[in-house]
C-alpha cells in the first residue's frame, strides 16, 4: 500500500510539472516514461519466462514512426495518433509472435534481432 501511494505521488508530481513546466521538461519526463515502459516489458519478459528478446527496440521504433508520421503527415492530434501506434504496435507484435512461439532459447533471440534489423532497414528506407 506504501508503494502504491508513493508511485501515485510520483506520477503526480510528474503530472503537474509537465502541465506548468517548459518543453524540454516535458520531453525529459515522456522520455523517463517510455524508457520505463520498454524496461518492464523486458523485465516481465526476462523475469518471468527467463526468455531473451532483442526487438522491443523495433516495437518502440513503430510506435514512435506511426505517431510522427500521423502528427506530422496526416495531421492527426496526438492522443489519436498515440493510440493508432499502439495497436499497430500490438498487431504486428502479434504477427510476430505466431512463429515465435514456437521458438526458445538462443532461437527467439534471433528471431527477435532479425524483427529489429528489419524494422531498423525499413525507417532507414522509408520514403
Amino acid at each position: 500500500m506504501r508503494g502504491l501511494l508513493l508511485g501515485a505521488a510520483i506520477l503526480a508530481g510528474a503530472v503537474a510539472l509537465c502541465l506548468t513546466g517548459d518543453g524540454y521538461q516535458t520531453y525529459l519526463l515522456g522520455l523517463v516514461g517510455v524508457t520505463a515502459l520498454a524496461a518492464t516489458g523486458l523485465n516481465v519478459l526476462m523475469g518471468m519466462t527467463g526468455q531473451t528478446s532483442i526487438g522491443h527496440v523495433g516495437f518502440f521504433a513503430i510506435g514512435a514512426y506511426t505517431t510522427a508520421i500521423l502528427t506530422k503527415d496526416a495531421g492527426w492530434s496526438f492522443w489519436p495518433a498515440l493510440l493508432a501506434a499502439g495497436v499497430l504496435a500490438a498487431v504486428v507484435g502479434g504477427a510476430l509472435a505466431l512463429p515465435a512461439l514456437r521458438l526458445s532459447g538462443p532461437y527467439l533471440a534471433m528471431i527477435t534481432l532479425a524483427f529489429a534489423f528489419v524494422v531498423e532497414h525499413g525507417a532507414i528506407e522509408w520514403r
